[in-house]
C-alpha cells in the first residue's frame, strides 16, 4: 500500500513539473521571439544601409532600355529613381557586367542628346519616357556639402542639387571607330593614348603600361608631363576625344620625376593642366602612350 502510494506521489510530482515547465512559457512567447529576432535583423540591416542605397545600387542590370544615339554613341536608361551615388554605382555595375565602359554622362553630352532626339520618336526604345532630371557626372562640394549636376529633359538646363535627392538615370557608353571605349588617337601629334580605366600608383602605372605593351606587341609607355600638357589642348578631355573624352579623369600620372621631398612623381590635371608633385604611393588615373606608326 505504502509502495502504491509512493507511486502516485511520484507521479503526480511528474504531472506538476512538466505543467510547470510548459506554463513558464507563455503561448505567445514563440512569436515574440520570432519578432525581437526580426526586428533585431532589421536593425542590423539598417545600420549597415540606413536609405537602402545598396538595394538601388543592385538595380536589375537587364531592366532598362537601350539607344544607339550614333554608331560611337549607346544609351542605357533604367526606369528606377536613385540618388548621385547609387545612380553611378549601377553605371560601374553595368560595365563590370557587360565588361564596357558605361558611365554616367556628363552634361554636355545629355544636352546633346536632347538635341539627337533622345526624348522624341527618333529613339523608338525609350523616346515615350519622361526623364525629367537626369544625373550627370559631374560633382562638386559647395559649403561643406557635396552637390551634383543634373540636366533638366525639358529644357536642356544644367543646375546642381543635393546628392542625396533620387533622380532619373541615363548611363552610356562612347567608342572610337574600331569599338574601342579607351583608345584615342591624336592626329596633331601622331600619338595613341590609352585610358587604363584605374587609380593606380606611379609604379603600378608603369608595370600597367609594360604589360599592355607586352600583351599587344606595341611601345606603350608611360606619357611625359610635356605630352599630357599638349593633349590637354587638342582635345583628350574634351567632345574631340569620342572614345573616353568624358570620362573625368582628373589628375594623371607622366613619367618625369621630381626629387623634392626625396623621390616623387609629376602628375598632371587633365581639366586645366596644373603640374603636381606627388607621392609615389598616391593612387591617379592611369594612361599610356605610344606612336601611332609603328
Amino acid at each position: 500500500m505504502v509502495s502504491t502510494h509512493k507511486k502516485i506521489l511520484i507521479s503526480f510530482a511528474m504531472s506538476i513539473s512538466v505543467l510547470g515547465c510548459k506554463l513558464l512559457k507563455a503561448p505567445g512567447d514563440d512569436a515574440s521571439a520570432s519578432a525581437l529576432a526580426a526586428t533585431a535583423a532589421d536593425k542590423s540591416g539598417d545600420s549597415k544601409d540606413p536609405k537602402g542605397k545598396g538595394a538601388k545600387a543592385k538595380a536589375s542590370l537587364n531592366a532598362g532600355f537601350v539607344w544607339s544615339e550614333s554608331p560611337l554613341i549607346t544609351w542605357k536608361y533604367t526606369s528606377a529613381k536613385m540618388d548621385w551615388a547609387s545612380s553611378s554605382a549601377y553605371c560601374d555595375q553595368l560595365a563590370l557586367a557587360q565588361k564596357k565602359k558605361w558611365r554616367l554622362p556628363v552634361p554636355a553630352e545629355l544636352q546633346r542628346a536632347m538635341q539627337s532626339g533622345i526624348s522624341s520618336s527618333k529613339n523608338p526604345s525609350f523616346g515615350w519616357v519622361y526623364l525629367n532630371q537626369v544625373w550627370s557626372s559631374s560633382w562638386e562640394t559647395a559649403q561643406g556639402r557635396e552637390v551634383a549636376m543634373y540636366v533638366d529633359m525639358g529644357d536642356g538646363n544644367a543646375l546642381r542639387t543635393s546628392t542625396d535627392h533620387e533622380l532619373s538615370t541615363l548611363c552610356v557608353v562612347t567608342t572610337n571607330a574600331s569599338g574601342r571605349s579607351d583608345i584615342w588617337t591624336d592626329e596633331s601629334t601622331q600619338l595613341v593614348w590609352r585610358d587604363l580605366g584605374q587609380q593606380l600608383d606611379r609604379n603600378a602605372t608603369n608595370a600597367r603600361c609594360h604589360e599592355v605593351a607586352k600583351a599587344d606587341r606595341l611601345p606603350w609607355r608611360m606619357p611625359s608631363a610635356a605630352e599630357l600638357e599638349t593633349a590637354i589642348k587638342n582635345g583628350i578631355q574634351s567632345a574631340n576625344n569620342i572614345a573616353f573624352g568624358q570620362n573625368y579623369i582628373t589628375i594623371s600620372w607622366a613619367s618625369d620625376r621630381a626629387f623634392t621631398f626625396g623621390q616623387d612623381g609629376v602628375a598632371i590635371d587633365l581639366r586645366n593642366g596644373n603640374r603636381y608633385v606627388m607621392a609615389l604611393e598616391q593612387p591617379l588615373a592611369g594612361l599610356c602612350v605610344r606612336p601611332k606608326n609603328h
